[in-house]
């Protein structure tokens, strides 16, 4: 995936729901393995920008990892 911004997050923010449905783990959880409050979860969801260290806690407790990858932008 290429980030683009807010766009971007939002198709993050899908992805994680989409494994959260897959692997059969609700959010109450992750809630429970992160020790925060659902509230607090929704707070971190609700962010316009997602944090790299968010994604990954939550990915970690679905059972799944952060992967970031660089490479050079193509120039036309």
């Amino acid at each position: 995936m290429i980030y683009k911004g807010i766009e971007t997050n939002h198709e993050i923010k899908k992805e994680i729901k989409s494994i959260s449905v897959k692997t059969e783990i609700p959010i109450a959880e992750v809630c429970k393995k992160l020790n925060i409050m659902q509230q607090s979860y929704q707070n971190i969801y609700k962010k316009k920008k997602l944090a790299f260290c968010d994604i990954s806690e939550i990915l970690d407790c679905l059972g799944y990892e952060l992967e970031i990858n660089f490479k050079p932008k193509n120039k036309y």
